[in-house]
């Protein structure tokens, strides 16, 4: 029974649902009040579509100008880097001299102290005994 009143609200849903549109259809193709709505239905949609294209053509533009400024950051950035990167490897190579100087002189101040060292326990030249 459940079957047979799906069935029947199926066929009136579909029998209102044609009847509206063979209406619809009747009004805006058979009558002159029904072919001025679909002229200016068409006349909008032509403006829409137009307006539509235009605002498609302003992000594209929009687009290209937001690509070409990150180009010009990217290249900006590229050339901070490579600044601080010389500047880095300048800072290094002052700071490894500077430990290597510092070197150099703790291994003559160890020379020193050796010779000293070697020269306490000598007499006149000669080893003490």
């Amino acid at each position: 029974m459940g079957e047979n009143r799906d069935h029947n609200f199926g066929f009136w849903f579909g029998l209102f649902l044609g009847g509206l549109i063979g209406g619809l259809t009747i009004f805006f193709l058979g009558t002159k009040e029904g072919k001025k709505v679909t002229k200016k239905l068409l006349e909008k949609g032509e403006e829409m579509v137009g307006e539509i294209e235009e605002e498609i053509g302003e992000l594209q533009e929009k687009g290209k100008e937001l690509v070409q400024k990150a180009e010009e950051v990217k290249e900006k950035v590229k050339e901070r880097v490579e600044e601080k990167k010389e500047r880095i490897e300048a800072a290094v190579v002052e700071k490894a001299d500077e430990a290597l100087n510092k070197m150099e002189e703790a291994q003559r101040q160890a020379l020193k102290t050796t010779e000293e060292v070697h020269n306490y326990f000598k007499k006149d030249g000669k080893p003490l005994t």
